[in-house]
């Protein structure tokens, strides 16, 4: 039995360094390091997604500047990924290894009939052999070669992983490690037998790791309120709040577009004149609608429509979680009081009268409650091979990506 020696957290010994920290899950950690003991006190955030404004708009503000330098040709993250030379030192322009995106791994390899071996050096080992040899039709062996370890308690890790077939491993030995698979359904015989299996090695430590994952769901998740607009009690003056500005700049630099603030604030629109077929075009200033109009390269982040039903006016969306319908000053109520930014843009007469009402409202009950549609909206973000690629994700995990979701 291993002696167990129990630290007297009463008789501290002397002070050696203090530090306070706050992480990307918005918890603050006080720790002091005596000469014979460590302590901290951590301060949970009230709950997962009660980051600060400002540190919602230090995430925005770090990735205008990643894409900045994208656009300044200082790094070719769709280049590199594709020619291998896309790795953890030299994919991103921070050093802050719980940036958002940097959860995401970096693509080694792939092993198949035609490419049975390649080589890479890796985060633990600096010569890394992959083998690969197919047995039958349902089986087969990947062999991993691993020398030349940097330091005694490092572990690699890697993803093998293609659109059908997901396994993970932690490797701590140096030496050969031989992985046999079984059973391949037919689905996934077909991928692995034209497309091989990747291989994906993460660059950051598992505390590092799950920041930049809670960074980059603040992202898409946390500046929308979860899923409602964050309402306020008065207009606030334009670009005021550290978020809006973050996202104002994020838009000038990404898409090339000052936005210029509107002289008229509110218009009230009498729901009388309002004929089915009128666009409202919406757009929050957070960091929600940043991505969405990037990815998209639109001006606006979401689009409704007005239809009147025999119960009156509503305004129809296709918005997560299903499409539905809203009464129309319920809605309106709704985006006056919150950040929320809408243009209307009526029908024309001319079309107007081509608008088919009953069609409209039928086409609206099949699809009410079917939900929204990520997938469309993932593969409309990467729509060209090359020039709209975006920064951190590997062109090989891209469909494995989709595949999960």
């Amino acid at each position: 039995m291993p002696t167990v020696y129990e630290v007297d957290h009463h008789h501290k010994g002397a002070l050696l360094e203090s530090s306070v920290t706050v992480n990307k899950l918005g918890t603050t950690i006080t720790e002091n390091q005596y000469d014979n003991v460590v302590e901290k006190v951590i301060d949970l955030a009230p709950k997962y997604r009660d980051m600060t404004d400002d540190q919602k708009a230090q995430i925005i503000n770090n990735l205008s500047e990643e894409i900045r330098a994208v656009h300044e040709g200082k790094y070719h993250p769709f280049e590199d990924s594709v020619n291998q030379e896309f790795n953890c030192y030299n994919r991103m322009n921070t050093t802050d290894p719980t940036t958002p995106g940097l959860f995401l791994p970096v693509y080694a390899n792939t092993a198949s009939n035609s490419n049975p071996v390649s080589n890479w050096e890796g985060m633990c080992y600096g010569n890394i052999t992959m083998t690969y040899n197919q047995v039958s039709d349902s089986t087969f062996e990947v062999t991993m070669d691993l020398q030349d370890k940097k330091h005694a308690l490092c572990k690699e890790a890697i993803l093998f992983s293609n659109t059908q077939i997901n396994h993970f491993e932690i490797f701590f030995r140096s030496g050969s490690h031989k992985m046999t698979f079984n059973n391949v359904g037919q689905a996934a015989e077909t991928a692995e037998v034209f497309d091989g299996i990747n291989a994906f090695y993460f660059c950051e430590d598992l505390k590092n790791e799950f920041e930049s994952l809670a960074a980059t769901v603040e992202i898409f998740v946390s500046f929308t309120a979860e899923g409602m607009p964050k309402i306020v009690p008065d207009f606030k003056v334009w670009g005021s709040t550290s978020i809006e500005a973050a996202f104002l700049n994020f838009i000038n630099i990404t898409m090339e577009w000052d936005m210029v603030e509107r002289p008229i604030r509110n218009v009230d629109i009498d729901p009388s004149t309002v004929k089915s077929g009128d666009f409202f075009a919406v757009t929050g200033l957070d960091g929600l609608s940043a991505i969405i109009m990037y990815g998209s390269g639109s001006y606006i982040d979401h689009s409704v429509m007005a239809l009147w039903f025999d119960d009156g006016l509503y305004i129809v969306e296709s918005t997560d979680p299903v499409i539905k319908r809203t009464p129309f000053q319920e809605y309106m109520d709704v985006a006056h009081r919150s950040d929320t930014l809408m243009s209307y843009l009526p029908i024309t007469d001319e079309l107007a009268e081509k608008f088919n009402e009953t069609a409209a409202r039928e086409f609206f009950f099949e699809m009410e409650g079917v939900p929204y549609g990520y997938h469309n909206f993932l593969y409309g973000w990467v729509d060209t091979p090359e020039d709209n690629w975006p920064p951190v994700l590997p062109q090989h995990f891209a469909p494995i990506l989709f595949s999960w979701v």
